[in-house]
């Protein structure tokens, strides 16, 4: 099965995980690009350590893209928005052992605005 990756576009026009990509650097640039192919090509079985499920009730939807680029830690979060599309809505820098709460809640609430407009 093919798989699609989709950008969340905010209602401004903004694509904020494209904005996000395009600030870092070409070698880490190139990194997440690499990883995008990987979940494109392989879909729901992209094996850990590429991808993570984000834990928690609330969050149960959400998907982690793991990229490592030297000491940091690039993260792509992600849903299944169809049988075959997934949608990358945020993206960040983490820098400790938890996924900052603010994140996941961006996420989250970008996924529902999403999964929203589709309806109308």
């Amino acid at each position: 099965m093919k798989w699609e990756i989709k950008l969340y576009k905010k209602t401004n026009g903004e694509y904020p995980v494209l904005d996000y990509i395009l600030a870092l650097s070409p070698k880490q640039r190139a990194k997440i690009e690499k990883g995008i192919d990987l979940l494109e090509l392989h879909g729901i079985s992209l094996p850990y350590p590429y991808k993570r499920k984000i834990r928690g009730v609330k969050y149960k939807d959400l998907w982690e893209l793991r990229i490592k680029s030297g000491r940091s830690q690039l993260r792509i979060i992600y849903f299944l928005c169809k049988q075959n599309i997934f949608v990358l809505v945020s993206a960040f820098c983490k820098k400790r052992n938890k996924t900052p709460r603010n994140e996941l809640e961006i996420a989250k609430n970008r996924m529902v605005e999403y999964i929203s407009r589709m309806k109308d």
